[in-house]
């Protein structure tokens, strides 16, 4: 009986281990799970590989035209059973479309491939026209790069009558040309195959505002001054031809903005810095940093047509003192526009109409305020 029962006990205890090991050998083997996705920004991609048994190889490839590229070819892992990675595809010049690939296997020896279409949205226009809104794009892209890395300018007047107060610690964009041995101090644009400098965009920009506004300004050379300009038979768009450069270079002090405002009287000096607000009501110190359509149309036509009686030097500032002036700005504005801040006037239109996703202005409210910047450390009393 004894000897049954060692037998009885034996047999279960074989049973349990037969059906122990044939639970591991039956357990399924599964690939490894691949889950790609597209991230935010413009050509993004994430990937996460899971998998319930150590991970062997994970390898991204990118398809974009007839570029292929490897993003990630890894064997090692910090943790084997789970792998992220997150990458930028780098589209090829007229190429909206890419594909990623992500193939990964396991200990198991089994691999699993994903695939994922990522777009990004074909541009409004062949990026190759010369056109005003590959202007624009270039225009605010390289100016909000130099504004936003260059700091510590001198030689900024404003704010006395003496002869202005300098700004040593403000944001800035450098004079461009200004060692033509070193191209790395230059602020260039290129637009179309051709480059041009600050001055050359501060015209096509200037040009360009007033064909968008619906003036016949894209070859005018004289009879300048507000006012003075025929209207198109219909406004351009961004997708109307740049208008032609003239060599305009910048003036001596070309950030002058030097003055005293006294609210409530007169206006002393050159005014101070341009802002909005209603001198006679007591608001002198208005808006900091914003324009308006009407200040920038008002600027662009007493601007654009100075330099052909000035060897081609721009004006270094336009002033919004007395009533005729402040009458173009329905009596909105005051105070004194250097050049340097009508370019960032001019950075805030465009960038608003690229932000907005518009050709044309017809839908842009006189009420739009656009930033005009120029200065990191402000100073408005």
């Amino acid at each position: 009986m004894k000897k049954i029962k060692y037998l009885l006990l034996a047999a279960m205890c074989g049973a349990v281990l037969f059906a122990s090991c044939k639970k591991d050998d039956d357990t399924p083997a599964t690939k490894p799970v691949i889950t790609i996705t597209a991230g935010e920004a413009e050509g993004s991609y994430d990937v996460l590989v899971k998998s319930d048994s150590d991970l062997t190889s994970v390898v991204v490839t990118t398809s974009a035209g007839e570029e292929n590229k490897t993003a990630v070819e890894a064997t090692t892992f910090t943790n084997a059973r789970e792998y992220t990675y997150s990458g930028v595809i780098e589209y090829p010049k007229k190429v909206y479309l890419a594909v990623v690939k992500v193939t990964a296997s396991n200990a198991k020896n089994l691999s699993n491939t994903q695939e994922l279409t990522v777009t990004i949205p074909e541009p409004a226009v062949d990026p190759d026209a010369n056109v005003l809104y590959n202007f624009a794009k270039e225009f605010v892209t390289v100016s909000r790069k130099a504004w936003n890395e260059n700091k510590a300018a001198g030689k900024i007047h404003q704010h006395t009558e003496e002869g202005g107060l300098i700004e040593d610690e403000v944001h800035y964009i450098p004079d461009e040309w200004s060692d033509p041995t070193d191209e790395g101090v230059w602020t260039k644009f290129t637009v179309a195959g051709k480059v041009y400098n600050t001055a050359d965009m501060m015209e096509i920009g200037t040009r360009g505002l007033l064909m968008l506004m619906g003036y016949d300004a894209a070859t005018k050379t004289e009879n300048g001054g507000y006012g003075n300009y025929d209207k198109l038979d219909a406004p351009a768009t961004l997708s109307t031809e740049i208008p032609a450069t003239h060599g305009y270079t910048w003036g001596t002090m070309s950030y002058n903005e030097s003055g005293v405002t006294e609210v409530g009287g007169n206006v002393l000096a050159n005014g101070g810095p341009i802002r909005m607000g209603d001198q006679a009501a007591g608001t002198a110190a208005g808006k900091a940093n914003v324009c308006r359509l009407d200040i920038l149309v008002s600027y662009a036509q007493r601007h654009l047509i100075w330099p052909f009686t000035h060897s081609m030097v721009m004006s270094n500032m336009c002033g919004y003192n007395n009533s005729s002036q402040r009458a173009q700005v329905n009596n909105e504005f005051f105070g004194n526009v250097c050049a340097k801040r009508f370019y960032m006037m001019l950075v805030g239109f465009y960038e608003y109409m690229l932000d907005h996703n518009l050709m044309e202005t017809s839908t842009i409210s006189a009420d739009t305020l656009f930033d005009c910047t120029l200065f990191g450390n402000e100073k408005w009393d």
